[in-house]
């Protein structure tokens, strides 16, 4: 399982994933593809394979990239050294994500903070 950030990424940051696995087995390669063409923008760098200390079958790889492709929706795919696919949720990055994903969220907790209750 490849873990992205649910809300996107802005354009021109970096992108940092996680490749979640029940078993010892780790990425051998991951991309940032297109999330309609299917098009490879991008190969991730795949740290190593780690654990948490407490936490039972389930190993950790790092991924990141250091600048996002253009503007649009994509996913990260990775094969594994069995040679399955992984594949994480579509996202979007965008050049105001802050704006498109938090704005309301800000403008009704300003409102409340100003309301007379």
């Amino acid at each position: 399982m490849i873990h992205v950030n649910q809300k996107g990424y802005s354009a021109g940051s970096g992108i940092r994933a996680v490749y979640q696995s029940r078993q010892d087995l780790s990425l051998s390669e991951a991309w940032i593809v297109d999330a309609f063409s299917g098009e490879i923008a991008g190969e991730l760098e795949i740290g190593s394979l780690e654990t948490v200390p407490g936490w039972k079958n389930r190993y950790f790889q790092i991924l990141s990239l250091g600048k996002t492709p253009e503007t649009g929706r994509y996913r990260i795919a990775g094969r594994n050294e069995e040679g399955r696919t992984e594949n994480s949720e579509n996202f979007s990055i965008s050049s105001e994500l802050i704006a498109e994903k938090n704005l309301f969220d800000l403008l009704v907790y300003f409102k409340g903070m100003r309301s007379d209750g």
